[in-house]
């Protein structure tokens, strides 16, 4: 099962929404509003996660960068699947 914080990273992430992802990655409140829009709740700690991790990956594809799945899983999903304090391998 997909976390909230891994749905709510990919809505806004996805390239159908590309056109509004600096307006959803604006701020921790702009990402509780996207979370709120798409009925998924998360707390302001778990959007500062999701914006961080956002802001990272959307950097480097503003730079040129086409990370490979493998980067995409590890900088990307995996840090949004933990559960606080869990590890995935």
């Amino acid at each position: 099962m997909k976390s909230n914080r891994l749905t709510v990273a990919e809505g806004i992430m996805d390239t159908a929404a590309e056109e509004y992802r600096a307006e959803n990655l604006a701020s921790i409140n702009t990402v509780m509003d996207y979370a709120e829009g798409i009925e998924v709740n998360i707390s302001e700690e778990e959007a500062e996660e999701i914006l961080d991790v956002c802001k990272a990956m959307q950097s480097r594809l503003g730079a040129g960068e086409i990370p490979t799945t493998d980067e995409w899983y590890h900088d990307f999903k995996k840090p949004l699947s933990q559960t606080r304090g869990e590890k995935i391998a």
